[in-house]
């Protein structure tokens, strides 16, 4: 009785006792009722279990207790207060936009490196063209900014050896003139004493023997001449055999 006396206070309930023929004993304040219908509350009590989830029509529960000694119902009727429950999760839009970042950010870093990918590939075909002092701009830190750091190296390098062997083309061009120009001194001076030794154009013996030794000694400076040339050549190709 201390519990139906307790929840008799609250405005939501009316608490009923009422003996087996349905005559009401027992009431809360807010129950005018003084008279049930045993058998239509036991039938809404049932409809009430087996449609729980009408959360605004008005529900009874029917218990049967002892009451001052004698069998009784105790009948608690109300209507229950809505609840809202809510599951906390993530929002498919958050997914979504998350989503949609993801692939615009991808798309502009993408377009940056291929855009970057065809500058290099368009300063290897201008290098490749022969233009040795183009450079290739380095726009980033990262792979791409090496492979431009690189291909830089690669052309200063190239453009450095190239810039050497024409040196060595020039320098060597130079040494042929000479030599040339130092072999033809005696061999035109041995070709005319001996055509003069041929054609018997002296005087006296003496001036024949004096012939022979100026084609001999001019000979010996052309073979000079000759072995320096060779020795050139020897330690600027090492794939010409010692003779």
């Amino acid at each position: 009785m201390e519990e139906v006396k307790r929840f008799s206070t609250n405005d939501n309930y009316k608490i009923l006792i009422t003996d087996l023929e349905g005559k009401v004993v027992f009431r809360s304040e807010n129950a005018p009722e003084t008279y049930v219908d045993v058998h239509n509350v036991i039938r809404n009590a049932m409809n009430a279990r087996n449609n729980r989830f009408d959360s605004r029509k008005e529900f009874s529960s029917f218990y049967p207790v002892n009451y001052n000694g004698q069998k009784s119902y105790l009948i608690v009727t109300g209507i229950p207060r809505p609840m809202i429950s809510t599951i906390q999760g993530e929002s498919p839009l958050s997914i979504l936009t998350a989503l949609a970042a993801f692939i615009l950010l991808f798309y502009y870093l993408t377009q940056r490196k291929m855009r970057y990918i065809e500058e290099l590939a368009g300063s290897l075909r201008i290098i490749a063209t022969g233009n040795l002092e183009y450079r290739v701009l380095e726009r980033s830190q990262d792979e791409l900014g090496s492979l431009a750091r690189d291909m830089n190296l690669m052309t200063r390098e190239l453009q450095q050896k190239i810039e050497e062997e024409r040196r060595s083309e020039r320098l060597k061009n130079e040494l042929i003139t000479n030599v040339s120009h130092d072999l033809r001194t005696p061999l035109t001076l041995i070709m005319g004493y001996l055509r003069s030794l041929h054609d018997k154009n002296y005087e006296t013996p003496e001036q024949a023997a004096s012939y022979i030794g100026i084609a001999y000694s001019k000979s010996e400076k052309l073979k000079s001449l000759i072995d320096d040339l060779f020795e050139y050549t020897k330690l600027s190709n090492q794939d010409v055999p010692p003779a």
